[in-house]
């Protein structure tokens, strides 16, 4: 994620991965093989500072990128990255309009395939991460 003034980032969390027996290296590797969710938790900060910055705003946007490798049973792909952005609508939650929600609700879960064609693959199922 992009920093961003106001807006705590806690850490990404990942899902279980599986231990996957790569051959070709003789090399055990964590891998996710099945559809995944990734799970990024924003807090805006409570701050008069903050108040001050959000009075009147109605949205915020928030920006990253996906950075991955995608590998078969023979080749590891080139590394890749993908932007993401997601637009929350904010809420003043004080009658003076000092204190903001964002509404998550709107925008949970960005559900991203990646195409063949950025993979490198050829004749094969679209990789969904």
């Amino acid at each position: 994620m992009v920093p961003q003034p106001f807006v705590k980032i806690l850490a990404l969390a990942y899902p279980a991965s599986e231990i996957y027996f790569f051959r070709p290296l003789n090399e055990r590797v964590a891998v996710f093989q099945e559809p995944f969710t990734l799970l990024q938790e924003v807090v805006l900060e409570v701050s008069p500072e903050a108040a001050k910055a959000l009075a009147g705003q109605t949205q915020l946007k928030l920006s990253g990128m996906l950075h991955y490798q995608a590998c078969d049973d023979e080749p590891c792909f080139n590394c890749a990255s993908v932007p993401l952005s997601w637009t929350l609508k904010l809420t003043p939650t004080s009658p003076n309009g000092s204190e903001h929600r964002a509404n998550a609700h709107e925008c949970q879960g960005t559900d991203l395939t990646i195409p063949n064609e950025a993979l490198g693959h050829r004749n094969r199922n679209a990789s969904r991460y």
